[in-house]
């Protein structure tokens, strides 16, 4: 995963635990029932969550990246490191078994 990715994929997460943290404090500062917190946050979690798909690309619940730019930096990523299977490590690891016996 690219750094640009890495730091959209953060400030999302950060973004919705921000509200979250922000709608807990203030559920308690008002002492409401806390059982009160406990029904609300997953709600408003679930509606974060869509509307950040609604925002972006369906498949990527991301409030800062879309569907395309995710794609085309994996396939830049993959393309710019190629690999050779030799060097996958669970193949070296299977290579390395069947070399000791």
């Amino acid at each position: 995963m690219s750094n640009k990715l890495k730091v959209a994929a953060l400030a999302d997460v950060a973004t919705k635990g921000g509200a979250a943290g922000i709608v807990s404090y203030l559920l308690a500062f008002w002492e409401l029932d806390p059982a009160l917190n406990i029904v609300v946050l997953p709600i408003l979690l679930y509606l974060l969550n869509a509307a950040s798909t609604w925002v972006g690309d369906p498949t990527v619940a991301n409030f800062f990246v879309n569907q395309s730019k995710v794609v085309e930096a994996a396939v830049k990523e993959t393309v710019a490191q190629p690999t050779s299977v030799a060097q996958i490590p669970a193949v070296k690891k299977a290579a390395s078994k069947r070399k000791k016996k």
